[in-house]
Parts: C-alpha cells; sequence; structure tokens
C-alpha cells in the first residue's frame, strides 16, 4: 500500500513539470529518424506480441529507421523473431534496486545509441512509470505515446482511438502522428527454429489436432480444469489427438487435465520450444493469457478462452481464429460444466471441420 502510494505521488509530481504536448494527425510525417526505440516495460508475454503490428508499421514508414525493442530480459527471444525489430534491448527492472551499477552502464548504452524517436508501446489507457522513466532515459529528441491522464516525459501525445477496436488495433493508433495510412493489426512471428529437436521431432509425427493450455498467469482467467477435463475427453472419444501444455507451476494442473481426458501430456517447454510445440497442432486452445497470442502470431488457429469479459479487446476473432466468452466460472459441482464443456467440444470440432 505504502509503495502504491508514493508511486502515485512521484508521478502526480512529474506531471506538474513534465506535460505531453497534442499531437494533431500527421504531425510527424516529414520525419525520418535514423535509429527508433519501442518501449514495452510490462513483463508480459502477450504485451510484446500484442505490439507487434506497431513495430511492423513503424518500420514500413521509416524504412531506413533501425527500430530497436526494449523489453523484459526473460522475453527477449521474442524480440529477434518479430518483424520489424531490428535489435532487443532487454532489461532487467530489479536491477535498479539490486545492481545500481548494472542498470546505469544499460541506461549509458541506451543514450549512446542515439535514438531520435521513442514510442511507448504498452496500452494506451494504462500508465507505467518505468515505461515513462525508459523513454526519458533514452535520450531521444521526440516521445510519443497516448495521451493519458497523466503523460510524464512524452513530449507529444496521441488521443486514444474509439473504443471497440481490438488492442493491437488500439496501439496502431499511434500511427495516427505520421498520417493517416491505415496498417494490418494482426499478429506476426517470424519462423522459430525448434529447440529440443528430437522431442520436437516426435511430437510433430503424432500431429496432434489440438493443443490445449489450461494455466494463466491470472487464476481468474482460467475456465476450470472439470470444464477442460470434460472438453477434452469428448474430443478424444472421437479419436481426436489432444496434447496438453503446461507452463511453468501449472505441471499438476495440465496432468490432471491430461489424465482425465485421455490426452498426452506435454514437457515444460519455455520460450522458442513452447513456439514448436503449439506449430505441432492445428488447433490451440487456450485461457486469456500470453501463449494464446502466442499460438495466433505463429498462424496456428486458435480457440481464446474468456471468463471475464473484454473477448473483444483481448481476444482474437479473425478467421481461423475465435474468442469465446464462456462465462462466469460454474460450481465445479454445478450442472453448467458439463454445458460449458460441451460447448467447448463442439466449437473445436466446428473449428477442426468436424461438426
Amino acid at each position: 500500500m505504502l509503495a502504491r502510494v508514493l508511486k502515485r505521488l512521484i508521478v502526480f509530481l512529474i506531471g506538474l513539470v513534465s506535460r505531453a504536448r497534442a499531437c494533431p494527425p500527421g504531425a510527424l510525417a516529414s520525419i525520418a529518424p535514423a535509429r527508433t526505440l519501442v518501449v514495452v516495460s510490462d513483463e508480459r508475454m502477450g504485451e510484446i506480441l500484442l505490439a507487434g503490428p506497431l513495430i511492423r508499421a513503424l518500420a514500413s514508414t521509416f524504412p531506413f529507421s533501425k527500430i530497436d525493442l526494449l523489453l523484459a530480459d526473460r522475453y527477449a527471444w521474442i524480440a529477434g523473431r518479430l518483424p520489424g525489430v531490428k535489435e532487443a534491448m532487454p532489461f532487467r527492472k530489479r536491477d535498479f534496486f539490486r545492481h545500481p551499477l548494472s542498470f546505469i552502464a544499460f541506461i549509458q548504452s541506451l543514450r549512446a545509441r542515439g535514438y531520435a524517436l521513442a514510442v511507448d508501446g504498452g496500452k494506451d489507457d494504462t500508465f507505467s512509470l518505468t515505461t515513462a522513466l525508459l523513454m526519458r532515459a533514452s535520450g531521444a529528441q521526440i516521445r510519443l505515446g497516448h495521451r493519458r491522464d497523466v503523460t510524464p516525459f512524452l513530449t507529444l501525445a496521441v488521443e486514444r482511438g474509439p473504443d471497440g477496436l481490438a488492442e493491437a488495433g488500439r496501439r496502431l493508433n499511434l500511427t495516427k502522428a505520421f498520417g493517416e495510412k491505415t496498417f494490418d493489426a494482426a499478429l506476426r512471428l517470424n519462423a522459430v527454429s525448434d529447440g529440443r529437436q528430437a522431442l520436437i521431432s516426435t511430437l510433430q509425427e503424432a500431429r496432434f489436432k489440438v493443443g490445449v493450455y489450461p494455466g494463466a498467469r491470472k487464476h481468474d482467467h482460467r475456465v476450470p480444469a472439470k470444464v477442460l477435463s470434460a472438453a477434452v475427453l469428448r474430443l478424444t472419444a472421437k479419436g481426436i489427438g489432444v496434447l496438453v501444455i503446461p507452463g511453468v507451476g501449472d505441471l499438476d494442473l495440465c496432468r490432471s487435465v491430461a489424465k482425465k481426458g485421455g490426452a498426452l501430456l506435454a514437457p515444460i517447454a519455455p520460450g522458442p520450444d513452447l513456439c514448436s510445440l503449439i506449430r505441432t497442432c492445428d488447433l490451440f486452445i487456450a485461457n486469456d493469457t500470453g501463449p494464446m497470442h502466442l499460438a495466433v502470431a505463429l498462424g496456428v488457429p486458435t480457440l481464446g478462452l474468456f471468463v471475464r469479459g473484454e473477448a473483444g479487446r483481448w481476444g482474437h476473432s479473425e478467421p481461423p481464429h475465435r474468442a469465446v466468452f464462456v462465462g462466469p466460472t460454474p460450481s465445479p459441482e454445478g450442472p453448467e460444466c458439463g454445458a460449458m464443456a460441451d460447448r467447448l467440444a463442439r466449437i473445436a470440432l466446428d473449428m477442426l471441420g468436424r461438426s
């Protein structure tokens, strides 16, 4: 609580002395930055992938600009596979307190690159003090982002777009600063080389029809394990191969879903190995979490499951993907579980052309 109050006080004081000018459409149409920095300080996989269309748009607008992506070090492997990114600039937020000298050296290397433009690649309605400070520390002359309640350290702020846009499109709204051209909002990730080749080759030979990711960083974003197990059992009963893919910390959950659903349990596969596992499937089913966005970016038909609202904002409904609001979490012993499992299985079969 004290840390939250202190953060708000710092933001308020900074806002008093640092206000961004409004950025009308096309205000930056004539610039040609030699080097551009996109900052995504949020330490979640999905946040980085959702900034991908904005990065591609910047690369298209400034074909001779080298675009670097500043992101959490644990996801540096993604940066090299996002179209348009020249180089990853991984940082460790914890170094600010634990290794201040390393953090200072990182900031110095950032400034030495001579960025002309820094762009806030995060959500358009959420202020990040970390992003604001990193953009200021970059030394970029032009610091561009969305107008929020507070906009410290930005030099230009773009008004947020209309409500109802999907998340990637909301971030693309920043491109209005460079003109009225429209850009593709689809998530994309370049081809990923397989990691543990022998394991992946074995799984690819099996060619699973469906991959299921039961976990999620936020527990209230998870469809109940009983529902997923029942839905998986309905699929395997029709002879459809199902691969249950665990995340870090979700092994027991996934082992239960696989056992009760008659599916195969994959090993925990971080980073590029996770990409390879997802690519063995013809359909990927996941809760509202990072691997859902990853599967979409890899071009694998994806069924995103939402137990909370905003499926329209965070989901992917463009064919061949679907985002489904399954409703509030039912009681594990209630009849709603069976009905929900039936519905998910029917949607999966429809997406596989087996309805």
